[in-house]
Formats: C-alpha cells, structure tokens, sequence
C-alpha cells in the first residue's frame, strides 16, 4: 500500500561483530548505503542520519546503516579499527540477501565519506553514485603521529588506523570511478568550507553548500535542507 511504513530492522551481520540497521520500504527503488563519522554512529550525532534514514526510506529507497567496527553497538576497539574495516562492513552489510539485487548509491557523513568513497569500490557496478557530506576527503602525504586525539582527548586512535588511513586516496578514487558523485556542506563549518576550491577541482556533479549548517546538520531546519537535498540527488541518479 502507498501509505505503508517502512519496515525498521536491526541485526547482526554473518560473525555477529556488527551491528546493522535497515529501513525496508515495499518494492524499494535502490538501497542508499549511509556511513557514519569517525566518532558517529548509525543513529548520529544529532540523531540526524536515523532521521535522513526515515525520510530516504518514506521516499521509497531501501537505507542501510552500521555501526562501524569498534563504534556503538559493534565489537572491536574504536582506537585500531579501520576506515577501510568500516566499508567492508557496510559492503557486506549490501550484500545481504533482502537488498543484495538493488543498485546503490554511497553517503557519508564527515570522515564516513571516506567510507562512502571506499564502499563504492568495493561494490563496483551497483553503485549509481555517491555523496559526500560534511567530508574534504583529505589525501595524506603520510602517516599522521600516533595516538590521535579526538574531542579534547575523549577518543584516541592508534598506529593501525593511522596506517590505513595514509594509504586511501578517497579524492583519486572517486574520480578515477567514473561514477557521479557530489558534495553537499555546511556554511558554517570552516573546516571543510576551506576546502571547497579542493572538491570544486575535482568537477562534483553538484557542490551544494548549505545555509545555516554547521558540520552535522544539527537543526532541524539543516536537517530538513539535507533531506531535501538527498532525495534531489537520488531521484538525478536512479535510471
């Protein structure tokens, strides 16, 4: 029926190490992959990619969702885990019977645009395209100094996943896809609005800069324009 709620089910993957989350429409149109922050997870912050994940779903798109080895409700330790751990995830988490036939699009959030980037080269052919939110992509020349401190110390990272991640090249591996791609920021958020010359370089489909928005969305309003914004994207990219 048209008016019918997307089903919402929670899981653990094959090994039982991670933790995934779908929202499953009727007769979805493609499945959006969403990866989450360095410190995020599959609800947020802000509770905004559960809230995306809803309004993506109503649109009638299937939505997958998991907390990234070491984060949240998966096991593993958040200060070795991998970037390159969380999109393996997330491609085996698409892999999944239910909505293993439907062709993908990747978004990610801050660094889970990262993800986003590496989730689409590991699913190839299926993916449409992918989204950037909030996320520079950076390529590092090497690898950054060990631990690496987030929030004011709260969170810390270690040798292995600063290993990892001085050898993505998330920039490179998106144009070399030959997929469509886009990003979409914050106004307010002067880390990544610096970076605009960088991803304008690149030649995005679209480099949508949102008014008002800090990194994660957070008001609703921003929220309500980024919604918006992902479902424009989706219905460019679905054939």
């Amino acid at each position: 029926m048209e008016d019918e709620q997307p089903a919402r089910i929670q899981q653990l993957g094959p090994d039982e190490r991670v933790c995934y989350t779908y929202d499953l429409p009727v007769a979805p149109r493609a499945l959006v992959v969403l990866a989450h922050g360095l410190s995020g997870d599959r609800v947020g912050p802000a509770w905004v990619l559960s809230r995306l994940a809803a309004a993506v779903a109503h649109a009638g798109y299937a939505v997958l969702r998991c907390d990234a080895p070491g984060s949240g409700d998966s096991a593993g330790q958040f200060g070795t885990s991998t970037l390159s751990e969380a999109a393996q995830a997330l491609a085996a988490g698409a892999r999944s019977t239910a909505v293993a036939e439907l062709p993908v699009v990747c978004l990610g959030l801050s660094t889970g645009g990262v993800v986003a980037v590496e989730t689409t080269q590991l699913l190839g052919d299926r993916v449409l395209g992918t989204l950037c939110l909030s996320s520079d992509l950076l390529e590092m020349t090497e690898s950054p100094q060990v631990p690496i401190t987030l929030r004011n110390g709260e969170f810390h990272l270690f040798a292995r996943f600063a290993a990892d991640r001085a050898r993505l090249r998330p920039r490179s591996d998106l144009v070399e896809s030959g997929r469509r791609f886009a990003f979409a920021l914050g106004e307010r958020d002067a880390e990544i609005v610096d970076a605009v010359g960088d991803l304008r370089a690149l030649s995005p489909e679209r480099l949508d800069v949102v008014p008002d928005a800090g990194h994660v969305f957070g008001s609703p309003a921003t929220q309500q324009l980024l919604k918006e914004l992902v479902l424009d994207a989706l219905e460019r990219w679905l054939p």
